[in-house]
């Protein structure tokens, strides 16, 4: 499935490694506008200049975790909100349950198998209408 050439996206993780698989997918999934930051507080700040369409977020980062970066830009505006997905090692229990109280769109444990992302993100996109033919 591809996407809108206007669909962005944006990649938060402490590991440089990880924003570049993960953009390398969504550039393959036909995603135009990624961009990857390895703290919270450049996601703020690229959130406050840019709009976004998709977060995908690690929950573990220092000093700002995932779940704070989520509290901190639902706080910014509630307009327009882009998806927000955590793409984490953990997979706990506790780590998901926080994660559905915070209302998050979608939980990835890492290492991500193949088309889990496609997945994810072509059904959020196919229900929004955001999907190209």
């Amino acid at each position: 499935m591809a996407y809108e050439q206007n669909v962005s996206a944006l990649v938060v993780d402490d590991q440089k490694t990880s924003i570049a698989v993960t953009s390398a997918a969504l550039n393959a999934l036909g995603f135009k506008h990624v961009e990857g930051v390895c703290t919270a507080e450049e996601a703020l700040k690229r959130i406050a200049e840019k709009r976004f369409d998709v977060i995908i977020c690690d929950w573990h980062m220092l000093p700002t975790n995932g779940p704070q970066l989520l509290e901190a830009m639902k706080q910014l505006s509630n307009k327009n909100r882009p998806r927000f997905y955590f793409l984490t090692g953990d997979s706990t229990w506790g780590c998901m349950a926080t994660a559905r109280q915070l209302g998050v769109d979608g939980f990835i444990v890492k290492p991500q198998r193949p088309g889990e992302l496609a997945g994810r993100l072509s059904q959020a996109f196919r229900l929004s209408g955001r999907a190209a033919a």
